[in-house]
């Protein structure tokens, strides 16, 4: 009888589980309508200072639109260059202290020099602007003059490597003050109070200049990642001043978009601020935070060093001994990384939680326990992941005990992700955790290893493949898994279309863009899964060669819909077992690659809410592609207009109106306005049916613009749509005037 066909002795708590492995199986009220009173269609000639509004009320609502006009897509793609540079060179650095016990802080010392000689060059660059512009109020300073500006510190950006990354983001920078100066006299205009008492321009570089480094920290925090405990209270204050922040902030904690928006918020309550001490309060509650983000929790490397101690613990045990010990001490840890899990659980007992499931679990791992079956546990392992992931030098004694942590780590993910009161239930918890551990147990084993039936018969010339966790160079640091099976697929054009990203485009964009001419075209899939604390930046760091870890990230994407990914026997229409079921464990990411070159990421729309003028505004703004805005430019020449507007309508299509639902509902929330439920995803499908028009009805005059933005060295060239909006109450009603339209060269913002 082979090492996995051993008798296994089950616990009162696991009488009823059965191991994965091949062993023997022991109405509401309508509101009123009044008719509108004639006094609420006159207009006043006087300012909104002068208007019975509150005064605090009045200064939350100028701090949240001044926050709306600091709000930058660029610099959040800035900030997160700068998180996936610093994640990448991170993880890179710990390898080589893999032999040290405190590796990962020399590590995270080696990027915190990287970053600190930023904040030293923007320091710099903004004391030179703090010093030109001095003294000058708002007014004084034209948009011209603040467009050369952007424009110089701009100019030479780009993505080659590490240094154009702080170039980028000091470029955004620069233009995150312009932005503040322009709403600020924007405001000023309307008569606002507060706005008329800004400190003069210089400041606002000033300002700017205390918020950079504690910025940085929590860039630095990031992508190390540090995980903090949640922010003090005090960190709530702000969210009294911007209706929505705090909740949009809580959704997200420590993701790219908050650092940016928090950042946003800071600078437009100091600069709005009416002195000196009340500005000190935002740049001193900011940089709190920076510092409880730079000194929170290790929680990653204890869970790094609990992984180790938990594979070796199996693999030097006693054949068949009992791991329930080894398993208590495993769970909290794996907990800790799970803040929001672990709340929930401490309410009805964390210990009595904590017993059962390790009970559970020992006795489902207990047939894979000791040094007899970890070699050969370790060569099946190999075999099915490393050998296809061309890795077969690693050490094979480990990886199967590996595997086995990777299958418990997902259990427990999976069940302490259910409602509190089903932890309760100690029957519930006893069936989650059996199915729970066998959807695990597929994902991280081959089929050879698992119970006849498990598996779902998949071809064998095929074998499907399973999860390895990566990367292999970095001592016990893992920050994702990678699907072993790396399959050619052939990618027709209607199936092209088919597949559509997080970001709202399809397939088809992403190849036309990279030249793609013909069909159907040659193609391969990876497929990735980020581990707790995973950033795109370490996947770039590894496995995207001869690239930075920013400028590699833009390979990696998420899908929208994985029913496309290629599965044995059925191409394009299913998932093998391996991949169908992601469970808690991280967000699901996948290369392409055509003719051996990565298929990469763009932005495809923009959308900025303007609440600084006396009506609200919002701007959509569709992005065009270089090869695109050719092929437009020469049907336009050709005098076939229906054809350029079909291509706009698949711009703005049903999976890019779903990209642009998401986005105004977290924009609108970031300011206090709640749509009715799917009102998010009605507004976006009458802001394309609005953009359709508009250019059906424009096009032949704006043909010539369209033609000479396409000839412009920029790249690309923006098709900006400006929607009014009769107020606020029109914004929260999703109620939009029909849209002006711009067309200017270049997808970067104007």
């Amino acid at each position: 009888m082979s090492v996995f066909e051993t008798e296994t002795p089950y616990g009162s708590a696991g009488e009823l589980l059965v191991s994965p492995f091949s062993v023997p199986e022991v109405e509401a009220p309508t509101a009123s309508v009044r008719e509108t009173p004639v006094s609420a269609l006159l207009e006043t000639p006087f300012a909104e200072a002068l208007a019975t509004v509150g005064e605090e009320e009045l200064e939350a609502e100028a701090v949240g639109a001044l926050a709306a006009e600091l709000e930058d897509e660029e610099f959040t793609e800035a900030l997160e260059a700068l998180v996936d540079e610093a994640a990448g060179r991170h993880l890179r650095s710990a390898g080589t202290w893999s032999h040290e016990a405190d590796g990962g802080r020399l590590a995270a010392g080696e990027v915190e020099q990287w970053l600190e000689a930023l904040a030293a060059e923007a320091d710099h660059r903004l004391a030179q602007l703090e010093e030109h512009y001095a003294d000058r109020p708002v007014d004084a300073v034209s948009e011209g003059e603040l467009e050369a500006m952007v424009g110089s510190a701009v100019q030479d950006e780009g993505l080659g490597g590490p240094v154009d990354v702080q170039e980028q983001f000091l470029g955004k920078l620069v233009r995150k003050a312009a932005k503040a100066v322009k709403g600020v006299a924007k405001l000023a205009k309307r008569g606002i109070a507060m706005a008329g008492k800004l400190l003069p321009v210089g400041r606002v570089f000033a300002l700017l200049r205390k918020l950079v480094r504690p910025l940085l920290q929590r860039v630095l925090a990031k992508a190390v990642g540090s995980l903090p405990p949640a922010l003090q209270p005090a960190a709530r204050r702000l969210a009294g001043r911007i209706p929505g922040v705090g909740e949009v902030a809580d959704e997200a904690e420590g993701t790219v978009t908050s650092l940016g928006e928090r950042f946003d918020a800071a600078l437009a309550e100091a600069v709005l601020a009416p002195g000196e001490a009340a500005a000190a309060a935002p740049l001193a509650l900011f940089e709190d935070e920076a510092t409880a983000s730079r000194d929170g929790g290790s929680a990653l490397e204890a869970l790094d060093e609990a992984r180790q101690r938990l594979a070796r613990q199996l693999r030097e045990a006693e054949a068949g001994a009992d791991p329930t010990a080894e398993m208590e001490q495993f769970i909290p840890v794996v907990m800790a990384a799970m803040p929001l899990v672990k709340l929930g659980v401490k309410v009805i007992g964390r210990q009595k939680i904590v017993g059962f499931i390790a009970k559970l679990l020992a006795d489902l791992i207990r047939p894979m326990v000791g040094a007899q079956v970890a070699q050969p546990l370790s060569q099946h392992v190999a075999n099915a992941g490393l050998r296809l992931l061309g890795l077969e030098a690693e050490a094979r004694d480990t990886i199967g005990a590996e595997a086995l942590v990777a299958a418990a780590e997902d259990t427990l993910r999976e069940v302490l992700s259910l409602p509190e009161a089903s932890l309760e239930q100690e029957l519930l918890l006893e069936a989650a955790v059996q199915e729970a551990f066998e959807e695990a147990a597929v994902r991280h084993f081959p089929a050879r290893v698992l119970r006849t039936g498990l598996d779902d018969g998949e071809a064998e010339e095929q074998e499907r493949g399973i999860w390895v966790p990566m990367p292999r160079g970095a001592g016990v640091r893992r920050r994702y898994r990678t699907y072993s099976a790396v399959r050619p697929v052939t990618i027709s054009r209607l199936m092209a279309r088919s597949v559509i990203f997080r970001e709202g485009d399809t397939l088809e964009e992403r190849l036309l863009d990279e030249g793609v001419t013909a069909w159907p075209v040659p193609a391969e899939v990876t497929t990735y899964e980020l581990l707790p604390g995973g950033q795109l930046g370490h996947l770039a760091a590894f496995e995207a060669d001869g690239e930075s870890p920013a400028v590699g990230a833009l390979q990696f994407s998420e899908l929208e819909d994985e029913g496309w990914l290629p599965g044995p026997r059925r191409g394009w229409a299913g998932l093998p077992s391996g991949l169908r079921r992601p469970g808690r464990t991280g967000r699901r990411i996948v290369r392409l690659r055509v003719a051996g070159r990565p298929v990469r990421r763009r932005r495809r729309f923009g959308l900025q809410l303007d609440l600084t003028g006396p009506a609200p505004q919002l701007v959509l703004s569709v992005l065009v592609s270089e090869r695109l805005a050719h092929l437009l430019a020469g049907e336009l020449a050709r005098r076939r207009h229906a054809v350029v507007v079909a291509a706009v309508r698949r711009l703005v299509g049903p999976a890019r109106q779903r990209a642009i639902a998401a986005r105004l509902a977290r924009v609108l929330t970031r300011q206090g306005i709640t749509l009715p439920e799917g009102g998010s995803v009605r507004l976006a499908a009458q802001l394309a049916a609005a953009v359709e028009r508009v250019v059906a009805a424009r096009l032949p005059e704006a043909a010539a613009t369209l033609a000479a933005a396409a000839k412009d060295p920029a790249p690309g060239i923006t098709l900006a749509f400006a929607f009014p909006f009769a107020d606020r109450a029109a914004l929260a009603g999703g109620v939009p005037g029909e849209p002006t339209m711009s067309i200017r060269p270049g997808t970067g913002r104007a």
